[in-house]
């Protein structure tokens, strides 16, 4: 089990100036907590950042934020695996101190989009249908049900597959 280790960096107050946590010598933090928190010499929180294995990323929120020094957000930026991208809104948001946004830019999988396609590649969002119990058993035993050709094919290439993995470690190990 791997363990993370701690960098902390202090000002010559002795207030925080910096935490980072790292992984195997990489910024990382898996339990929903930013890998690098920046501190303002007076203690506030400056900038926080996300990070797994290296690269800027967060599945449930910006990736980055910056703060002004009165705690307000001030930027937020989303990335996924260090790409600039948001699913769901714009990608990179730069607020007022009032909180009121002031500008928007739109990223996909680390590609700029205009608000525009962005809102055009969304499909629209589907009505929950409701299926009753016998419907929902219905559809699982339609969905499980496999011909014996199938079954006996899937069984066939699955064997095949853990023959040519066995003879490349064999081959890898020589």
């Amino acid at each position: 089990m791997s363990r993370l280790k701690v960098e902390v960096d202090r000002y010559s107050n002795n207030c925080l100036k910096r935490i980072t946590w790292y992984l195997r010598g990489k910024k990382h933090m898996d339990d929903g907590d930013p890998a690098e928190t920046l501190f303002t010499e007076d203690g506030k929180v400056a900038i926080q950042r996300w990070y797994e294995y290296g690269k800027l990323h967060r599945v449930d929120g910006p990736a980055y934020i910056d703060y002004y020094e009165s705690g307000e957000v001030k930027h937020e930026i989303w990335f996924a695996n260090g790409k600039y991208h948001r699913a769901d809104g714009s990608a990179m948001i730069w607020y007022y101190r009032s909180g009121e946004v002031r500008s928007e830019v739109w990223y996909v999988n680390g590609e700029l989009i205009s608000e525009e396609d962005f809102k055009n590649q969304l499909p629209p969002i589907p009505e929950e249908e409701e299926l009753s119990i016998p419907e929902l058993k219905k559809e699982l035993d339609a969905a499980l049900q496999m011909s014996n050709t199938d079954a006996m094919v899937y069984s066939l290439v699955t064997a095949l597959f853990i023959f040519i993995v066995g003879i490349l470690y064999i081959v890898m190990v020589m």
